[in-house]
């Protein structure tokens, strides 16, 4: 799959989660194991004071430069960036 397909695919992921599950808190970030991620005992999701219902993964790649571009676009586009003029942040 080509890349814009991809950023697609993933964006039309996110927004179909986040208008079924809507209001919601969430996540967008990646891992080497999403099971690991989720269930681990030391910081795993399922121990977190927000009781974090499921994982979904919607891009799995076989090196990290995709994962990491995937992942500063999806958290570009569902939180946006904030213009700074001065030391005073913009919203």
């Amino acid at each position: 799959m080509l890349a814009g397909k991809t950023l697609a695919h993933c964006f039309d992921s996110v927004d179909r989660i986040l208008r079924k599950n809507k209001p919601c808190i969430y996540k967008i970030g990646y891992t080497h194991c999403a099971f690991w991620r989720f269930y681990n005992e030391l910081y795993g999701y399922i121990r977190d004071c927000d009781a974090w219902e499921k994982l979904t993964v919607i891009y799995a790649g076989s090196e990290t430069v995709s994962c990491s571009f995937i992942e500063a676009a999806l958290i570009r586009q569902h939180k946006g960036f904030l213009p700074i003029l001065g030391d005073i942040f913009v919203f």
